[in-house]
């Protein structure tokens, strides 16, 4: 049977158009790419770069290219000081460069020069390879997804829900053309459950999501590494699956992350694809529309114990879950902070139906289109020496405090005591 990293191996990377020591050339035409053309060059062994200025103008974006005869040369790249607005400060900033778009390395170096008005990062080393892909943030493109949906599929505890076909389907995204020309060909949207299937009795309901803003990378990552669990054979997973069912729905703005955008999408790239979970705004939001209604038909509208919708934040404060201020006192929370001390708890009023209804965010249709009892946003940071492997660790952690709050916490005072015994010798 093929594994996850075979199957993640098959991404199409695209052939290297140029020789050892040719003209620097710069490629953004791929899945999850971005990058300002017109405003990025290469300058003896200086690169020069821009991102498209399609959402909050004068904020961070998300930058992501492709270069080619970067072999045996000791590049040095900067950008503007014109990105000093916003979440992602250039203080705050963090590259990543690889060879084959699998595996991912930080820069040696990089700084914010105030006095020059740039940032600048680069390797101590000359590259090795000739094309290298360069990106802020780890990616994670809608290939990545599919090649993940993929796998899940031949998973004896994965199954279609009410809303998908065979392949875990629920629609496909709208499509289009780029802000920068590039073709974004209709994708597929996902929907999947994962329990057991001959664990009979009624079952907790459990609705996780990524993927609504486009340069959120990392959410992907931590939803990686929560699928991965809930399909293992760890022992807490098997209960899970016994006692819940997962409703997944892992990319939700597929154009937007194709397209290199930064929150919004193809159709409407400076919406925020955050601000429209209501029937009355999303008519013409047609993968927010398709995951909403495929949710409601999925869950029956009613009795979901848990939703989660995944982020991720550039900046280098503890990575923190955004929830109503009950959800601090639960198993769930307990259990998290013990596997993730640093994580931090942000209150919000994502119950109040009357603060929330034109702001549109995801919590606010889990609590009133989906009856969630606990809605809840994590928002994980990119920060240097964090690669892949810890945010699919962080997705682990997740599943093993759902374990708490929706099996655990849920037996006798009397099973949990005989649980806790030494085992006898």
């Amino acid at each position: 049977m093929k594994t996850l990293a075979h199957l993640l191996l098959l991404l199409l990377i695209p052939a290297a158009l140029g020789a050892a020591g040719s003209d620097i050339r710069f490629y953004h035409d791929f899945d999850n790419g971005s990058l300002l053309p017109e405003n990025t060059r290469a300058e003896g062994d200086t690169v020069y770069f821009d991102g498209p200025d399609n959402f909050n103008p004068g904020g961070w974006k998300w930058i992501h290219f492709r270069m080619t005869g970067a072999l045996d040369r000791a590049l040095k790249f900067e950008i503007g000081n014109h990105y000093a607005t916003g979440s992602g400060r250039l203080d705050d900033l963090v590259f990543v460069y690889s060879h084959d778009q699998i595996r991912w390395h930080f820069f040696d170096e990089a700084a914010h020069h105030r006095d020059e008005g740039v940032y600048r990062f680069f390797n101590n080393e000359p590259f090795a390879h000739d094309t290298v892909w360069v990106s802020f943030s780890l990616p994670y493109p809608h290939g990545r997804v599919a090649n993940l949906v993929h796998f899940l599929r031949s998973n004896i505890y994965v199954f279609p829900t009410p809303s998908s076909d065979r392949r875990l389907v629920i629609g496909q995204s709208a499509g289009g053309t780029t802000d920068t020309g590039r073709t974004v060909p209709p994708l597929d949207l996902f929907g999947l459950k994962i329990t057991d299937g001959e664990a009979g009795g009624e079952k907790e309901k459990v609705v996780i999501i990524s993927g609504v803003h486009a340069n959120e990378t990392l959410g992907n990552h931590v939803t990686e590494g929560l699928l991965l669990f809930l399909v293992s054979e760890e022992p807490e997973a098997v209960e899970l699956r016994q006692n819940v069912e997962f409703f997944v729905y892992p990319m939700v703005n597929p154009d937007g992350r194709y397209g290199g955008y930064n929150r919004g999408g193809v159709q409407h790239p400076r919406r925020d694809t955050n601000r429209f979970w209501h029937e009355e705004l999303y008519a013409d939001m047609k993968e927010i529309q398709t995951v909403g209604e495929a949710m409601k038909r999925d869950t029956g509208g009613d009795g979901v114990a848990m939703f989660f919708d995944f982020h991720s934040w550039s900046d280098t404060r503890p990575h923190f879950v955004i929830a109503e201020a009950h959800v601090r006192d639960t198993p769930f929370w307990t259990r998290l902070t013990e596997f993730e001390p640093e994580m931090r708890f942000s209150a919000s009023r994502y119950g109040d139906e009357e603060a929330l209804r034109e702001a549109g965010r995801s919590t606010w249709f889990a609590k009133h289109r989906l009856g969630a009892r606990h809605a809840m946003t994590p928002e994980t940071m990119f920060r240097a020496g964090e690669n892949i492997d810890r945010y699919r660790r962080m997705g682990r952690h997740f599943g093993l405090a759902m374990y708490a709050e929706l099996v655990e916490s849920q037996r006798s005072p009397a099973a949990r005591e005989r649980e806790a015994e030494p085992a006898s010798r």
